[in-house]
């Protein structure tokens, strides 16, 4: 990670990432994370594993969801895209379940199967994600309450009259 150049557009990583000394990730560093970074290291660490092998599946799968991510941040649609989304899906969805048959499929993998209907309906995703409500709570999160919620309220209600 300390070697790879980014482009300015791009968030970094806090360095120790995984350790409580790097704190939370905001959800643009865990795409960075996941789309570059860890592309790097598992192609590197599994790339060459055959093709049967488990490792090499968990990568496959892995990238599916890369290209998923990929596709819904581009800044333009095409009926073509929103295949591709829906194919990536469902193959990282289906990989899933032959690779961890004990887990279960959560209510967001659900969502996600409507996602090409969103983008028809919305177009594409930085129009309408969420990063801005990520910030948002973030902020929240730093608010020093001490676990008392009237006080904020109370605070909060006072400086708006």
């Amino acid at each position: 990670m300390r070697r790879t150049i980014l482009p300015s557009g791009i968030s970094p990583v806090p360095r120790g990432v995984g350790s409580p000394s790097a704190g939370k990730l905001t959800a643009d560093q865990w795409r960075t994370f996941c789309t570059v970074h860890l592309i790097v290291s598992l192609v590197r660490l599994w790339g060459s594993e055959p093709a049967g092998n488990r490792r090499s599946k968990i990568l496959d799968n892995f990238l599916h969801l890369v290209n998923l991510t990929n596709l819904l941040h581009m800044r333009t649609l095409t009926p073509e895209r929103i295949q591709g989304i829906e194919e990536e899906n469902l193959a990282y969805l289906e990989g899933l379940r032959t690779l961890y048959p004990s887990s279960f499929l959560v209510p967001k993998h659900h969502m996600a199967l409507h996602l090409p209907e969103m983008l028809r309906d919305f177009g594409p995703v930085h129009a309408w994600r969420t990063f801005a409500f990520e910030r948002l709570n973030q902020i929240f999160q730093n608010v020093p309450t001490n676990s008392l919620l009237g006080a904020l309220s109370s605070r909060t209600t006072s400086q708006s009259i």
